[in-house]
């Protein structure tokens, strides 16, 4: 059994909350053990020995050709796409420049001593009962891409200095810029620096941005240091904050930002 969680966003899915229409995921091959599944006509017994695949929902049955032995192995191959659906879906989404994407893959569902497969079918306002494993993970994005996730970086230098976004406030320009960049200054000194950090990449936003919440107030800096868990705001590591960007002209359009001096987590609202 196989857990397919973008199924959620398939018209026809079953669901206890409302969520946006993507079309969900489209499995457009499926492998055991190198011999390619055939997908299952619906309403008709399965043929024995035969290497099929049938979708219900967020699950997928997968039937191999032989029966596994217990302490067998075999190879399940998947090739599959989506659409990640809009900011505000439930666990994931994207606003056309940050990408929160998650359950993005085929999960293998848990088989345990109790209950045999536990496959029950996600329907939004739920948790998840998932073994937990080691992945290799390769991805390929766009040239001028910032990605964040948890793991061991293999193929890049990670920067001891961590990584930073730099925010100047108050807006006295047409345009405020917005800066990622690596902090690769030596020594590091967790603020900013032009001359000497790596931008990654650049955005301007409204003029009209204004940032409060900052001790000391003025220009807003941020750095997270992987793999710890440290953040530092302006220099000083720990403690927590909630810093807010307002727009001076449109009340009640504010973006907050939460760091947790403890585990290093930062939240958007």
């Amino acid at each position: 059994m196989v857990h397919l969680h973008q199924n959620l966003f398939r018209d026809d899915a079953v669901r206890n909350e409302p969520v946006p229409i993507t079309g969900g995921m489209t499995v457009t091959r499926v492998a055991i053990n190198g011999q390619t599944a055939s997908e299952a006509p619906r309403g008709q017994a399965w043929t024995r020995g035969a290497a099929l695949y049938g979708t219900f929902a967020t699950t997928m049955r997968v039937q191999p050709p032989q029966p596994i032995a217990p302490g067998d192995s075999a190879t399940l191959e998947m090739a599959w796409s989506f659409t990640v659906p809009p900011d505000g879906a439930p666990r994931g989404g994207q606003d056309g420049q940050v990408w929160f994407v998650s359950y993005w893959y085929p999960q293998l569902a848990v088989y345990d001593d109790v209950n045999g497969w536990r496959a029950d079918v996600y329907m939004g306002n739920s948790e998840f009962y998932m073994g937990y494993a080691d992945y290799d993970v390769a991805l390929t994005v766009p040239e001028g891409w910032l990605i964040a996730s948890t793991g061991e970086l293999v193929n890049g230098a990670r920067p001891d200095g961590g990584y930073g976004l730099y925010l100047p406030s108050p807006c006295t320009t047409d345009v405020c810029t917005l800066t990622l960049f690596a902090n690769t200054c030596s020594p590091a000194s967790y603020t900013y620096d032009s001359g000497c950090d790596t931008v990654m990449r650049s955005d301007n936003l409204d003029a009209n941005v204004s940032i409060t919440g900052i001790t000391p107030a003025g220009n807003l800096t941020i750095i997270f240091v992987p793999p710890t868990a440290t953040v530092y705001r302006n220099g000083t590591s720990g403690g927590d904050a909630t810093i807010t960007l307002s727009h001076r002209l449109e009340i009640g359009r504010t973006k907050t930002i939460s760091l947790d001096g403890i585990s290093g987590q930062i939240n958007v609202n």
